[in-house]
């Protein structure tokens, strides 16, 4: 345990007294603030945009605790690592974070859509049942989270819950059944008559045909040269905003996009990443939430501006997935890790031709992919009505539970696929497999609800991040508190 986490735990501790709550209290924030370490005493007022974003509301909180989830898994005593059906010494490709609002629409080379996993931060090798539980877990407080403002539908879809569980398991165990035996490795390039996902294309075919994503982030100036739209876009979102970049870092820009175009599936010509315009963005997502990101306007294809593209560049980490098998790192650095698992992960390897990576750009590492508004995300917001009813979220539940056990039948890069090894350990006694998986998954969801509590009374005692004390050796550059910049004011959460 590093010193800031002791002196967090140690004060916590001093706070609330010794119980069993506390225990677990001290537990949830050692963990968390040591999987933020990287930000918290270089970044503080980006963390507490995080901190405040988690605290809103518990499915939120679980996009952003996955270190304590992480915790947890090598902890015998809570459970949710545990299972009579161990696939000993086998490491699939795991997308590390499969909840739900993780899967969404991505544009092929071909300007279809398909629906894809499309967050790989977490992304390594890891037990099976690490990504299966995350994914049915994220599916329980999906369902509880369903149906805002319509507490009827509410408590039919939380009713429902375990069923919900059991599809998407036995979503997972036919689909993963069917590749050890050979089937091809299906792209849901339609909406299978599904309601969330026929809600999901529809959006993004009509997102795609207008490019939408250059009306909602870029305006077209009187020279005829697409900029950035600067400051709060929207102000339903105050803290999404663009702001203008430090002149040393957009000077970086095209040195780094040629080198990303080296590792690219169907590389673009040179002339299509010329730069036209680079940004800041500050107040997107969860987890990541504190990481750099910049949006860059290039030129596309031809100089016509209606062809620009979006590209985004976000900061990487490592996934935190060492130690289950030797030699426990199993790629050299996170751009090889998240260029090794999106290429084998989807059903084509350039099901998003434009998403790549880069080893190092100002020191870290960093993914590079598309900003498209036809690149529709998952959102639980939208499980309302039709779509936020049992059926609907027993297909949804099926479908990922299909597209993960994809992902897990893909082979390593040095041995061929793992299905037929889970699935004949599966087959054993599948029933007792899915049993087994569905009170797992509810029970850790409840679970999660708790931490959640705990976590926000935590912060209220700590302050907005958590307690870590703050040390002048920690200070950044010039330069990078140039880049890490000033984020909008982090809106109450209470």
């Amino acid at each position: 345990m590093s010193r800031a986490v002791a002196t967090v735990c140690l004060v916590l501790v001093s706070l609330v007294g010794c119980d069993v709550s506390t225990s677990r209290q001290t537990a949830v924030v050692g963990a968390i603030v040591e999987g933020d370490l990287a930000f918290s005493r270089s970044r503080p007022a980006l963390l507490e945009g995080k901190y405040a974003r988690m605290a809103r509301d518990v499915y939120a909180y679980y996009r952003g605790s996955l270190a304590v989830y992480r915790a947890d898994v090598r902890d015998p005593s809570t459970g949710i690592g545990t299972t009579r059906f161990r696939a000993d010494g086998v490491l699939p490709l795991s997308l590390g974070d499969p909840h739900p609002e993780n899967f969404g629409l991505l544009q092929g080379p071909d300007r279809t859509l398909a629906l894809e996993p499309n967050d790989f931060d977490a992304a390594d090798r890891y037990p099976y049942t690490w990504d299966l539980r995350r994914l049915t877990v994220g599916m329980v407080l999906a369902v509880r989270a369903s149906n805002q403002g319509d507490e009827d539908a509410r408590a039919r879809a939380v009713a429902a819950s375990a069923p919900v569980v059991e599809s998407t398991v036995r979503g997972y165990a036919d689909a993963l059944h069917e590749l050890a035996a050979g089937a091809p490795r299906a792209r849901v390039d339609t909406d299978l008559g599904q309601t969330v996902l026929t809600d999901l294309f529809r959006r993004g075919l009509r997102d795609a045909a207008a490019r939408a994503e250059l009306g909602a982030l870029t305006v077209l100036e009187d020279d005829g040269v697409r900029r950035f739209r600067l400051g709060v876009l929207d102000p339903a979102e105050p803290e999404h905003a663009l702001r203008a970049l430090p002149a040393g870092v957009a000077g970086s820009i095209p040195a780094l996009l040629m080198a990303y175009r080296d590792g690219l599936q169907r590389a673009p010509g040179p002339r299509d990443l010329e730069v036209l315009d680079a940004v800041r963005e500050f107040g997107s997502g969860v987890a990541s939430w504190p990481r750099v990101r910049v949006l860059v306007l290039v030129r596309g294809p031809t100089d016509d501006p209606a062809d620009d593209e979006v590209l985004q560049i976000k900061e990487e980490l490592e996934s935190g997935a060492d130690g289950w098998l030797p030699p426990g790192t199993y790629y050299d650095d996170p751009a090889a890790r998240i260029l090794a698992t999106t290429r084998a992960a989807w059903a084509s390897p350039d099901a998003e031709p434009w998403w790549g990576a880069h080893p190092s750009w100002l020191g870290w590492p960093v993914e590079i992919r598309r900003e498209a508004e036809a690149h529709k995300t998952l959102r639980v917001a939208r499980l309302v009505g039709e779509r936020g009813t049992p059926e609907a979220l027993l297909e949804l539940g099926a479908t990922l539970g299909a597209l993960l056990a994809r992902v897990h039948a893909s082979p390593g890069p040095r041995s061929g696929s793992p299905a037929a090894v889970i699935d004949a350990v599966l087959e054993r006694d599948r029933a007792g497999f899915i049993d087994d998986e569905v009170n797992a998954a509810l029970a850790y969801a409840l679970r999660v609800e708790a931490d959640w509590s705990l976590f926000r009374a935590a912060l209220r005692r700590l302050g907005p991040t958590l307690g870590v004390p703050s040390d002048a050796a920690d200070r950044p550059s010039a330069d990078v508190r140039a880049l890490f910049g000033t984020p909008e004011p982090v809106q109450p959460w209470e």
